[in-house]
């Protein structure tokens, strides 16, 4: 009998609004995909580094300690093999699986002007990953929260693009600018990419005022318009427990066993298996 060919699959959470937990969720995620037994990478690419500072913990120095980003990897003066980091868990479901990021720094953001002047500017990332792919099961791409040359980046390396969004209209507004870049990415260099979903996060079912909503009603219409009813996978409930992780620059499976969140997250991870196989 031969055997079933090893698969990666590279995501990118993104949406093209702020402070919709593109980071919460990518970290989220990769830690639910690590616990299933997955090999599990994350890449930040946002300057701001706050998947970076939610991974490195808290001690003193530990981010100043840092010698390799992504920038580094994507100007060539380093591979992405070498600026990998392990993330260690004192949860005993993880302690023995595979949770590996690759850390981002403020300074990427004086390396957009050369990237964007290389001939080879949108494969860049594609070709970065590339070797390691063997290696890991998932990819997730942390994504800036505009469309910068990270966030093109990382839609032309991607195999699947995911959306978060808040029940809020802005957010409508950042998905909807997201599927337009996306059609020009795929016109251009990434044909191949594909929509995995849209994540509805803070998501409260007990508020019942209209923008709130509306707001929620609109996402959906515009998902299962474009691409189906089943590909908006999940709400998730705000939880405290989320700001406590990220204070004490964890993953949440090491601050609660019991979370509402992690619940929420737990449902939301086994449905984007299920749509990216």
């Amino acid at each position: 009998m031969s055997e079933v060919p090893h698969v990666c699959r590279v995501i990118a959470i993104t949406n093209n609004k702020g402070g919709v937990c593109k980071t919460t969720t990518t970290v989220a995620l990769g830690a639910q995909l690590a616990e299933l037994g997955h090999r599990v990478l994350l890449i930040d690419l946002d300057p701001q580094a706050n998947l970076t500072k939610h991974l490195i913990g808290k001690e003193p120095g530990a981010l100043e300690a840092i010698e390799l980003h992504i920038g580094d990897v994507l100007s060539g003066s380093t591979t992405l093999a070498d600026a990998v980091l392990a993330y260690s868990s004192t949860n005993p479901d993880l302690v023995d699986k595979t949770l590996h990021f690759v850390p981002a720094s403020y300074i990427m953001e004086q390396y957009e002007k050369g990237l964007s002047k290389k001939p080879e500017m949108p494969q860049l990332l594609r070709k970065a990953i590339r070797p390691l792919r063997p290696h890991y099961d998932y990819v997730l791409l942390d994504c800036p929260p505009q469309m910068s040359l990270f966030t093109y980046l990382a839609l032309a390396a991607a195999d699947f693009f995911f959306v978060t969004s808040l029940a809020a209209t802005f957010s409508y507004d950042g998905i909807k600018n997201i599927f337009e870049a996306v059609e020009d990415v795929r016109d251009s260099v990434n044909p191949n990419l594909q929509f995995a979903g849209v994540g509805i996060m803070r998501y409260n079912p007990k508020i019942r005022h209209k923008p709130h909503e509306n707001a929620v009603n609109k996402i959906e219409q515009l998902v299962t318009e474009q691409f189906g009813r089943d590909k908006v996978l999940g709400y998730v409930r705000e939880d405290r427990m989320v700001e406590a992780a990220q204070e004490e620059g964890r993953i949440i499976h090491d601050v609660t066993t019991l979370s509402r969140v992690k619940d929420d997250y737990y449902a939301l991870t086994t449905k984007l298996v299920e749509a990216v196989r």
